[in-house]
């Protein structure tokens, strides 16, 4: 969804995640795409539209800003998390301690590794780019790499997996969420 022709900004996909009557988070997405990152850099501070500037890339330049601007229209203050892929550009926030998602087109580069070091073996194939999502939102809440090993968490989730995309579950003490978008996966998990 490309910036409108009239000049105006991309208009987001706004995502309430809620177990309950409880709210988790909200989500803006975009689907990826070449913007006219013009009439959205009015809403970066000065920090951001530096380092935007910094880019070389022009594709990632735009994901970077169309990300920030994103996260200006979320109507939930607090903890942040941003995702990006070939299909979508998501934004996260929580009311909560802290929040990390991942959005996913496609799987990590040697899958088969990936998939034994993670523990992906009782998987069908199809629910590899979830559990993938799930990993990196995971390692992104606790601050952590998708280098690092799976802990007791990431493996009581992956039992659930399947049903988080009905809703959110508490699992080990964390919400964790995911959504099916066309050409990807978004997932989500968050500590309150």
């Amino acid at each position: 969804m490309p910036a409108r022709p009239d000049g105006g900004a991309p208009n987001p996909r706004l995502v309430t995640v809620s177990a309950g009557a409880r709210p988790l988070a909200q989500l803006g997405l975009v689907p990826a795409g070449a913007y006219d990152t013009g009439p959205l850099e009015s809403a970066l501070d000065a920090r951001d539209l530096a380092r935007a500037n910094a880019f070389r890339r022009k594709r990632r330049r735009e994901e970077f800003v169309v990300s920030r601007w994103l996260l200006t229209r979320l109507q939930v203050h607090g903890p942040t998390s941003l995702s990006h892929c070939d299909h979508w550009i998501a934004a996260a926030a929580t009311p909560w301690k802290a929040i990390g998602v991942d959005v996913e087109s496609r799987l990590p580069r040697q899958r088969e590794a990936v998939a034994e070091r993670l523990g992906w073996q009782d998987l069908a194939p199809e629910r590899h780019l979830q559990a993938w999502t799930l990993w990196e939102a995971w390692r992104k809440l606790e601050n952590g790499s998708v280098l690092d090993s799976p802990d007791l968490p990431y493996a009581l989730v992956l039992r659930e997996a399947e049903g988080l995309f009905g809703a959110p579950r508490n699992v080990a003490g964390a919400w964790w969420f995911s959504l099916a978008l066309d050409g990807a996966v978004l997932s989500g998990v968050v500590r309150d």
